[in-house]
């Protein structure tokens, strides 16, 4: 995750949560001010600063390996697909189960050969609609 999207996620939680700058600012001890700034430009903010902040909202910070941030950056883009109100109504598989699906495709694929495994028309709206919703998530 980026600066900005640091930022992004204090202010979704703090509203997800409800809560105010200036309550949030009250029990991270910082201004409601320098809170503000935080949240439209976090790399601006000292990381004890920061993580004042992120502790006032119960979440802290986590160094990863990057193919571990990688691999839940993908895993939260799934998950927010998958939240979305969508008039996709037949996308609503946990991403597990879209990736065993995949294995099963690539299965029949190598057993029956590439042409029996030609989409119908339905299968190609549908990859065609997925792939618009993930060209929608936000590159971390």
């Amino acid at each position: 995750m980026d600066a900005r999207g640091v930022g992004r996620e204090i202010r979704r939680r703090r509203k997800e949560l409800g809560w105010s700058q200036d309550l949030l600012a009250a029990r991270s001890r910082v201004s409601q001010q320098h809170l503000s700034l935080i949240e439209r430009r976090p790399e601006a903010a000292q990381l004890r600063t920061l993580s004042r902040v992120l502790g006032g909202l119960g979440l802290a910070f986590e160094l990863l390996p990057a193919d571990v941030a990688a691999a839940r950056a993908r895993q939260a883009a799934w998950k927010r697909m998958n939240e979305a109100e969508t008039s996709f109504k037949a996308w609503s598989a946990p991403a597990k189960d879209m990736t065993r699906l995949g294995e099963l495709a690539d299965l029949y694929t190598r057993r029956h050969g590439p042409q029996a495994a030609l989409p119908t028309l339905s299968e190609r709206k549908g990859w065609a609609e997925l792939r618009r919703r993930l060209a929608m998530v936000p590159a971390r």
